[in-house]
């Protein structure tokens, strides 16, 4: 458990375990929004009992009384080895897959604590670098992985065509 003082909040920063399903996936529900609930509850389920990814859980309130704190926000990461776009090396890689904090607590210092947690996390299992993804059209997440000190590496478009119509 790590503890910030981020701007006029008190942060606590902790490893989700699987006590925590309920709330690790109420959060990443709003992330996710298009996921039925049930699977992402079994997605997370799965993550939150690999050794190859990590929740974490970001709460604002009392530090040391976290029944008297608000869970705001959540980080999923993972350890990828297979390809990812602008990898260095061979060593497996960081992968911030996703992150998500509440709209009240955002520009606070919340997903840059939970965005250390990751990094931290991801140097301790011998990971080089961190790497990350959005959306072109998610100004919001660029300017934040920009802010934290990604670089882009770069742009896809993706397409799909039906077959057999």
């Amino acid at each position: 458990m790590t503890q910030y003082d981020a701007q006029d909040i008190t942060l606590t920063i902790r490893r989700a375990t699987a006590d925590d399903l309920a709330v690790v996936t109420d959060i990443l529900a709003k992330l996710y929004g298009e996921q039925r609930y049930d699977e992402l509850l079994e997605d997370n389920r799965h993550i939150l009992s690999d050794d190859t990814q990590v929740i974490f859980l970001a709460f604002a309130g009392e530090v040391g009384n976290e029944a008297n704190s608000k869970s705001i926000g959540a980080v999923h990461t993972s350890i990828r080895r297979e390809y990812v776009e602008g990898r260095f090396d061979d060593a497996p890689i960081g992968y911030l897959e996703g992150i998500f904090v509440e709209g009240e607590y955002r520009k606070r210092g919340a997903a840059r604590a939970l965005a250390q947690a990751s990094e931290d996390w991801a140097t301790a299992r011998g990971c080089h670098a961190m790497a990350s993804d959005c959306a072109l059209d998610n100004t919001d997440s660029l300017k934040f992985h920009l802010s934290v000190g990604f670089g882009e590496a770069n742009r896809n478009i993706h397409f799909i065509k039906r077959l057999g119509d």
